[in-house]
């Protein structure tokens, strides 16, 4: 989930016409999904692996027609961006491992990039090549965008706060509204074929495509529930499956539950649990071992520093020759929230 805080103007109005004129600007732009279809007879997608650039030169990239609708393979195609690590050992293969790393809507291609094979025990490097792939509506997997552009997404999301507080709320709201109706015109059909359950198909054709007769997978977090909807929709293609999580699929769809996914997975209890012992294990170790409890009880100091930050937010210099601001919204989300946080009202110094 990405986290965004507050460095533009404030006024409901304000924010909402100009989340609407986005979409108005944004109502021709966007990718589409393919036209072509390189498959075999049998739907298979075919594979052309080739080099990923530079700096990535140990990687080999691809890209995988799926069909759109999988009840009407015949309806068009959609494309999946994969990227493999080899074996490093060949000639004791096994086949490939598939990765998922959370989500929902995750990059596996980018992901896997920036971790490299390094993760991973050099047995499972030598006997598996290692894929990485983005799903659909994903990444560079035919992207669901609800923008013209990079810039003006990113001018939007600096309106928001990473949740609203207090007198927030009603404008928080109001462009959440404005956003659903942004990537609903641009890009309708790609999100509502991005279902869990397509995703685990795709992944079965992307298993026959590198010329598995078994899926052998590891999923973190999200990744957790796509394996388990592989496992329930394929049974009988499963070699290895590692989940890193206890994702309860009847908590994860929520029918019939209108509560938020964190609630219903019981996120919140678990980071106050979390950060409650944290504070214990800190005020235990003192001064020498936790730096925080050089500055007092670390609760208190903790409480103390937010209670600063929602009137002063903190300014930093992230050596590039701009700044972030971090705000009190901010600093809760990265205590309380396992997520992605984007910086914060970059801008010269």
């Amino acid at each position: 989930m990405l986290k965004v805080g507050v460095d533009l103007g404030r006024r409901l109005s304000v924010v909402t016409v100009a989340a609407l004129l986005l979409v108005i600007g944004a109502v021709t732009a966007g990718a589409s999904p393919s036209d072509v279809d390189p498959r075999d007879e049998r739907g298979v997608p075919a594979l052309a692996w080739e080099g990923c650039g530079a700096g990535l030169e140990a990687f080999q990239c691809a890209t995988a027609e799926v069909p759109t609708d999988h009840d009407d393979p015949a309806a068009g195609t959609t494309t999946i961006a994969l990227t493999r690590l080899p074996a490093t050992a060949p000639d004791q293969r096994l086949g490939s491992l598939f990765l998922n790393f959370g989500g929902p809507g995750g990059p596996g291609v980018e992901v896997l990039h920036m971790l490299g094979g390094e993760f991973l025990h050099p047995t499972v490097r030598a006997r598996f090549d290692v894929v990485g792939f983005d799903p659909r509506a994903v990444g560079r997997s035919d992207p669901a965008t609800c923008f013209r552009d990079a810039e003006q997404e990113q001018a939007f999301i600096r309106t928001l706060p990473a949740f609203p507080v207090e007198d927030e709320e009603a404008r928080f709201t109001a462009s959440a509204a404005a956003l659903g109706i942004s990537c609903t015109v641009l890009s309708g059909t790609r999100i509502a074929a991005a279902s869990t359950a397509n995703v685990a198909r795709d992944l079965d054709l992307l298993r026959e495509a590198v010329g598995d007769e078994e899926l052998t997978y590891l999923g973190y977090s999200y990744g957790t529930f796509l394996g388990a909807t592989y496992a329930a929709l394929f049974p009988d293609r499963v070699r290895a499956l590692v989940l890193d999580g206890t994702v309860l699929p009847r908590l994860w769809v929520g029918e019939g539950d209108d509560r938020v996914l964190g609630r219903r997975l019981g996120q919140h209890v678990a980071a106050a649990q979390a950060y409650g012992e944290f504070l214990r294990l800190c005020r235990e170790a003192g001064s020498n071992g936790c730096a925080l409890a050089a500055l007092g009880d670390p609760a208190e100091v903790v409480e103390g520093l937010l209670t600063r930050l929602r009137t002063q937010p903190a300014t930093f210099d992230i050596g590039d020759g701009t700044t972030t601001e971090l705000g009190y919204d901010d600093a809760v989300s990265l205590i309380f929230c396992r997520c992605t946080h984007r910086r914060r009202g970059a801008r010269s110094p």
